[in-house]
């Protein structure tokens, strides 16, 4: 830019004919092409413009040139229309003062694109390729937030079932496959290259959210690798915000929405390990750690795996069977939920400056979402009847839960499987599979006001069917589920009790 900028003053102060006059002399200005020829002879010949009868003298600074160009070009009598055009020896200053005017335009917005994107934040992503994160890169790269993106994570884009929209966002940032329980591969994941600035906004999304695993596994992927990358942002320096995203199922369950301040006590082991890792990184806040902690409810929207989508694949299994679909506990467990557009934009939020140095804040929204409310959706989008085990079951099923769950998920994959045979053997991610730590009878009731009150505004504040649809729609397309979703008009029964 400065090459271009130092090139157009030796234009406006020579006023020689030289390779960049060629370059600017565009032919579209209403110029012929033998008037283009003299005008270009004329001008690499005398640092004095024809206008007319007069010879006026280019004054000498730039600034001052640019202006008297401007005003020749405005005092210039347009010609009518269809009268023919006739050579004129003084149109070299109307044309060039146009041409001037536009490259003037191109190089400030250049510039000023430039000096924008050189204020904007830096940004890394730690498991960008999750549901959250290529949500939250397509947002980022969408809105135009960022001067450069970095996004890890140890699975690839190609074999993460995405999107084409998820696929295009992913392949413009700067990716990098990374296994973040490695040390090696932390280190390569916050190496800052040579000639650029460190990273403003580290963003954590990177866990392991797939649940029944051994406790161990939770312990490596969930604490110890959190400490590293704070650990490896420290020590590269410059970061204003790191971004540690937990979850809501860290506090006691309670039927009352649950704030920051709820008591404590995780009921799974994803949540476990997550708030171990919440605490050891407040330790870490007098260090220089610029933590900020965002806990979700239940995740929604583009790309859901493991949040509504096992009930939804369950309500396909039952609408194979032809059977009732039925639940334990009754329609009143909380399931506190959040779209995931709403997560990305509260992620962006915090990372400026209305996310506070070690505050913690929960991202829920404001339906209250309970079993009920979930599978009166269901049974509108499958038309299948849905119902409530009773208190006796419930309670026989509390005192059993490993024999209950193994007896529900085996009676809700053999359907699924056959509904995907039937629709060409689909490749899928979704899964009915419901572990026994979220089969429980534990509310997950959260609230997400806190927020709010740095300027945040949630733009999905209610679950609707829409919604929900428009999710079993994205996997629809995605070929990761089956065409049988119906219209709607399907029949909600009423709670039943064996």
């Amino acid at each position: 830019m400065r090459e271009q900028l130092e090139k157009f003053i030796v234009l406006t102060e020579g006023c020689q004919k030289t390779k960049d006059v060629e370059e600017w002399w565009s032919p579209g200005y209403g110029c012929t092409k033998e008037e283009r020829h003299n005008n270009r002879r004329e001008w690499a010949n005398t640092k004095k413009i024809s206008a007319g009868n007069q010879t006026l003298q280019v004054p000498n600074t730039s600034l001052n040139r640019l202006e008297f160009l401007q005003t020749q070009a405005v005092n210039s009598k347009p010609r009518k229309m269809n009268e023919p055009v006739k050579p004129q020896r003084h149109s070299a200053p109307l044309q060039l003062s146009r041409r001037i005017t536009w490259f003037i335009d191109l190089l400030s917005l250049r510039l000023a694109m430039s000096s924008s994107s050189a204020s904007k934040p830096r940004v890394l992503i730690l498991g960008g390729v999750g549901m959250i994160g290529r949500n939250l890169t397509a947002y980022l790269l969408e809105n135009d937030l960022c001067s450069s993106i970095r996004v890890v994570d140890k699975m690839i884009p190609i074999i993460s079932y995405c999107s084409p929209e998820h696929t295009k966002a992913l392949a413009a940032v700067d990716f990098q496959q990374c296994d973040l329980a490695q040390d090696a591969h932390i280190v390569r994941a916050f190496t800052i290259n040579e000639g650029e600035q460190p990273f403003d906004v580290v963003i954590n999304l990177a866990a392991e959210t797939r649940y029944g695993l051994d406790e161990s596994v939770y312990k490596q992927k969930c604490f110890d690798l959190s400490i590293k990358c704070a650990n490896a942002t420290m020590k590269m320096g410059g970061c204003k915000k790191y971004i540690e995203v937990s979850h809501g199922q860290v506090y006691k369950p309670s039927k009352k929405p649950c704030t920051e301040t709820s008591p404590i006590k995780p009921w799974t082991k994803h949540a476990k390990h997550k708030y171990q890792a919440e605490e050891a990184l407040r330790a870490m806040v007098e260090q220089g750690l610029p933590l900020v902690v965002l806990r979700l409810a239940t995740v929604y929207g583009k790309a859901d795996a493991y949040g509504l989508m096992p009930r939804v694949v369950i309500a396909a299994a039952y609408k194979k069977m032809d059977e009732k679909m039925k639940f334990l506990w009754g329609k009143s467990l909380n399931i506190a939920t959040v779209h995931v557009n709403d997560v990305c934009r509260a992620v962006w939020h915090v990372s400026g400056e209305a996310g506070v140095v070690g505050a913690t804040y929960n991202v829920a929204d404001k339906t209250n979402t309970n079993q009920g409310t979930v599978c009166d959706m269901l049974a509108n989008m499958f038309d299948i009847n849905v119902g409530y085990h009773g208190m006796l079951i419930s309670n026989a099923a509390r005192l059993k839960m490993d024999y209950a769950c193994a007896t529900a998920n085996e009676k809700h994959l053999e359907p699924w499987n056959d509904l995907l045979k039937e629709h060409g053997n689909m490749n899928t991610n979704l899964s009915p599979y419901l572990d026994r730590e979220v089969l429980g009878d534990k509310h997950l009731s959260m609230d997400g006001t806190l927020i709010e009150s740095t300027g945040f505004e949630y733009r999905y504040p209610v679950l609707t069917e829409e919604l929900l649809r428009e999710q079993v729609d994205y996997a629809i397309a995605q070929k990761t589920f089956p065409p049988v979703i119906v219209g709607g008009g399907g029949g909600g029964g009423g709670e039943t009790k064996e």
